[in-house]
């Protein structure tokens, strides 16, 4: 992401090149307990890990997304010219979670889907019910069951072009 005075001012991610894995520290990792900073425009981005360019790709297109506003896997992959078990993989290991929303992708059929390596049809796992929140608090419904109630809106489909701040 580029950035000015370390704040999120456009979705570029700066890649690390080397060949050696950096270890983080504490001081490297997000906060995960704050759920309503996702357009936060003092949110500071840690060094960032390793990341493959498939998964810049996606973080990138994650940050498209509107607050209170969902894609799907599927979606996604297509605008990747991917599959939506890729999309998957790289949503699972996104270490910029929840500043960079993979919560915002959920399945094609309308249930929640998985979340930071949960994945029942059912809303059942810590990191789901956490999704379900997230969403939530973001004014997208869903039933007991994990399903989207579907409203005029809700559903993203583009424009992906990179926003221009």
């Amino acid at each position: 992401m580029s950035s000015k005075s370390s704040k999120i001012t456009s979705p570029y991610f700066a890649r690390n090149d080397s060949t050696e894995r950096p270890t983080p520290s504490s001081d490297d990792l997000i906060d995960h307990s704050t759920p309503n900073s996702f357009n936060d425009e003092n949110f500071i981005l840690p060094n960032p890990p390793e990341i493959t360019e498939f998964q810049h790709r996606v973080y990138t297109h994650l940050l498209l997304i509107p607050s209170g506003r969902i894609t799907s896997y599927a979606i996604l992959a297509s605008q990747l010219h991917s599959s939506p078990r890729a999309v998957g993989g790289a949503l699972r290991r996104n270490p910029y979670a929840p500043m960079v929303p993979c919560h915002r992708v959920i399945a094609a059929n309308g249930f929640v889907g998985g979340f930071m390596g949960d994945w029942q049809k059912a809303p059942s796992g810590v990191n789901q019910i956490r999704k379900l929140e997230l969403l939530e608090g973001e004014g997208v419904e869903f039933t007991r069951e994990g399903k989207l109630i579907e409203r005029e809106g809700v559903w993203f489909d583009g424009p992906w072009e990179q926003r221009k701040d």
